[in-house]
């Protein structure tokens, strides 16, 4: 994706989601003449594009594919992919899926579903989505296989971004950092810019042919503690930036951590880089616009910038993403620390090139104004003076300065404008003083991405290419799945909807931009998600500092599933509990939900809940661990009041089916790690990984009021206090929803619904006043035989206990 040099806001990027699932007999099936049909089989990419041809015996297919045969459905750059799952395979295929699909005789019909809107030029439609971080994790890049330094990776409504993880002495450090693609801009201010500075001109047009990557923070002293073994800071706090460190400081830095992550190779940004990435495609002062505010910036707000009001001064740095991003999704560009940048200093730009394009500081030349400092000094005088770097005055090396950018916490308004430069000699360091880093070899862009001379290429090639029409493009496509069958590729149709046609369904799919109730949208390997964001007072010294409560939702494609579990499941658990609560797990039975919805990827935290509520009932009080001791009623009111916070949010608690469904994500087995096997009352093994159970609740538990677990029996671990932990530290379900299982039991919207044999659409139980609800997922607290994708309680909806919690949906 191209980011935009210029002063428009970053348009919303659509993202791919499936909505809605009707089954077979709720449509009427496409004549089989009418599509153009492809039978692909697993062969290398350039032979799956075949020519189309017609059915010549669908009945003979039929009855040598009577198994019905499931499909996880994921986008691929411009192809839907559909993988082939084994009839034993429990566990989601790796990628970021759309849905899952299946046949019994064979066919896939994919057709374009007209839009009675006219289509929007600026917005792209689902064939334009070719650098979508959909599909394998190879996928995303353009090389077709992923940077070793890269742990993680994935696309939001701000572009690309991909982080890389560092093991601490205590814990990992994961620092993200964002694509910056290639563009041109002008640097530095025009004359008319208030408060500018004589150095900031004149105005040149800068280009950068190839894009880079630059961290979304500045350091933190959690990743330089992490790297250096040391905290020099004044301002102490892991989540803060790292300053006190000179120019020399962060060179050694840098060395310590590429040698730790092989190919990382990070640098200073040039100056030209760093501004580039300030303004993200701005024109004004500031990146946000215009004119700033202390809500935006970490400055002194005493002296506002030309027509601003007087605002806070905090008098010290803020946590790191603490503040609003720019439109490139690049926090505290503005203000909070002064962030040096690998370019020696020179007075103005008179003599700079509009070319940005070389990150080799090593060689300096006369279009070069981020030149390395020792070619510099090795240059003939005449061209030092060209490059601009400024040593008239230096009685040695070191008292050549360094570009520093940004300003910072104890700055005036003027002072962090995006064109304002200073300078510091390599070994000063100061406590409104740090930096961020960038990376800048070309051999890991994301796919999709291209160089300004190829887009140019591609531009001229694309207005000599024929219409559609004249092209004879087709909006229906029809795959054949062979039994040898294991991947099927096919183009992704063109428009904003489209459908997917089976003889067991038909899935409608559309685009989605970032909701207006949401603050972030993306898509990684579990599918697409979005964010919601409440601003709070942290637990800084300054109680005027914001620190977000932020709470991610994941999307659950509509589809159908079998609920319940199965006799063998339970027919070893003691009699008690096979009579009482597990013979209530079936009959099992086919459970069709026709709408996606929107789910917590966690239970609901404390620090969310005291956000909305203002009050915290939990026995284990810590702002990571999900709030327990709510009853059905007050879950209920956290949900009207967050609802009148939040515009449009519109949450509810999950129906009982869309729970299990969301908590199975496509598996079949008792947990979604696989079959359980039970060693004893509170040990099995399979639980481990993916849920807080009786087992191991006590493991690292750190609270001084800790339930008593010392003569618990036979458990996985030996603990003697146990509780509930900080959500999402356990391994999420293959849809990437963490603590589904265990740590605390969930309420569910509606009462206990009687099962029985046959198939269910959009199942509700009892919704009466006073009639108990169900609670699902097990606890910290209870036996592993309790902690499965079926297990079912009922609570009546006053009750509170400390295993009691929930998560939220929007439907």
């Amino acid at each position: 994706m191209k980011f935009p040099a210029t002063a428009e806001l970053f348009p919303d990027i659509p993202f791919l989601r499936a909505t809605s699932f009707a089954p077979p007999d709720e449509f009427l099936p496409i004549p089989r003449g009418e599509a153009s049909e492809r039978s692909l089989e697993d062969q290398p990419r350039e032979d799956h594009l075949l020519e189309d041809h017609p059915l010549e015996n669908p009945a003979a297919l039929q009855a040598g594919t009577a198994q019905e045969r499931c499909m996880e459905v994921c986008q691929q750059g411009g192809e839907l992919t559909f993988r082939i799952q084994a009839p034993d395979s429990d566990a989601s295929l790796s990628g970021s899926p759309l849905a899952r699909v299946s046949s019994v005789d064979g066919f896939i019909d994919i057709e374009a579903i007209a839009s009675s809107e006219e289509e929007d030029p600026g917005h792209a439609g689902i064939g334009d989505i070719t650098d979508d971080a959909d599909g394998d994790l190879d996928t995303f890049w353009k090389t077709g296989r992923a940077p070793a330094w890269v742990s993680d990776r994935g696309i939001d409504q701000y572009g690309h971004w991909a982080d890389f993880t560092l093991k601490g002495s205590d814990e990992a450090v994961t620092q993200r950092l964002r694509w910056i693609g290639p563009g041109h801009f002008l640097m530095g201010s025009p004359p008319r810019e208030p408060d500018r500075y004589d150095d900031e001109g004149p105005r040149h047009k800068v280009t950068l042919p190839t894009g880079f990557w630059l961290f979304d923070t500045a350091c933190t002293q959690d990743l330089w503690q992490a790297v250096m073994g040391n905290n020099p800071s004044r301002f102490k706090g892991e989540d803060r930036p790292i300053e006190q460190v000179s120019w020399n400081d962060v060179q050694k830095f840098l060395d310590r951590i590429n040698s730790r992550i092989p190919g990382l190779e990070l640098v200073l940004p040039s100056e030209a880089e760093w501004e580039y990435g300030c303004r993200a495609g701005t024109d004004s002062p500031f990146g946000f616009g215009e004119n700033i505010t202390p809500e935006q910036v970490n400055y002194n707000g005493e002296y506002p910038y030309t027509g601003g009001e007087i605002g806070e001064y905090r008098k010290c740095t803020v946590p790191v993403a603490s503040l609003p991003p720019n439109p490139w999704g690049i926090y505290e560009m503005h203000g909070n620390v002064w962030e040096w940048t690998r370019d020696c200093w020179h007075e103005n730009y008179r003599e700079t090139s509009d070319d940005a394009s070389s990150n080799d500081t090593s060689k300096a030349s006369e279009s070069q104004p981020g030149a390395d400092l020792d070619t510099a000094l090795d240059a003939d005088p005449d061209t030092r003076s060209h490059v601009g770097t400024d040593i008239s005055n230096a009685s040695n090396i070191s008292d050549v300065g360094r570009v520093v950018r940004g300003g910072s916490w104890r700055n005036v308004a003027r002072v962090v404008r995006s064109a304002v430069r200073d300078r510091n000699k390599p070994g000063e360091h100061s406590n409104n003083l740090g930096f961020r880093c960038a990376r800048i070899e070309s051999d890991d862009q994301p796919a999709g991405v291209q160089s300004m001379e190829a887009e140019e290429e591609q531009r001229n090639a694309v207005e000599q290419l024929p219409s559609p029409a004249s092209a004879g493009t087709s909006d229906k496509t029809r795959i054949r799945i062979e039994e040898t069958t294991n991947c099927v590729h096919c183009p992704t149709p063109l428009g904003k909807a489209f459908s997917i046609r089976t003889d067991q369904g038909q899935f409608a799919f559309e685009t989605e931009t970032k909701p207006q109730w949401a603050s972030a949208i993306g898509r990684d390997r579990f599918g697409l998600w979005t964010e919601i964001s409440l601003d709070t007072t942290s637990g800084s010294p300054n109680p005027s500092v914001n620190a977000p409560v932020t709470q991610r939702l994941r999307w659950i494609p509509p589809g159908r599933f079998t609920m319940g579990s199965p006799e063998s499941e339970w027919e070893t658990f003691p009699r008690y509990d096979r009579e009482r609560w597990c013979n209530q797990e079936g009959p099992q039975h086919q459970v069709i939900l026709t709408r996606g919805y929107w789910l917590f990827d966690t239970p609901c935290t404390q620090a969310l809940w005291e956000a909305i509520m203002g009050n915290n009932p939990s026995r284990f009080p810590s702002p990571a661990r999900p709030v327990e001791s709510i009853n059905w009623q007050e879950a209920n009111e956290f949900m009207e009041r967050i609802n009148k916070r939040i515009p449009g949010l519109d949450l509810v608690l999950p129906s009982e089916a869309q729970w299990e469904y969301a908590c199975r994500a496509g598996t079949e087995a008792a947990t979604y790690a696989g079959p359980m096997e039970i060693l004893g009352s509170n040990n099995t093994e399979i639980l481990d990984s993916i849920a807080w159970y009786g087992g191991n609740s006590g493991v690292a538990f750190e609270l001084e009021n800790g339930y008593d677990s010392s003569d618990w029996r036979e458990k996985q671990y030996d603990h003697a206090r146990a509780g509930t932990h900080p959500v999402g530290e356990k391994a999420p379900n293959p849809w990437g929803l963490h603590d589904m299982l265990g740590n605390i039991w969930e309420w569910c919207r509606d009462g206990q619904r009687d099962y029985h044999e046959g198939i269910v659409t959009d199942p509700m139980g009892p919704m009466a006043l006073g009639v108990s609800r169900i609670v699902r997922g097990g606890s910290w607290y209870y036996f592993a035989r309790y902690v499965r994708s079926a297990s079912r309680f009922r609570y009546q909806p006053t009750v509170r206990l400390d295993r009691l919690g929930f998560r939220c949906a929007r439907m």
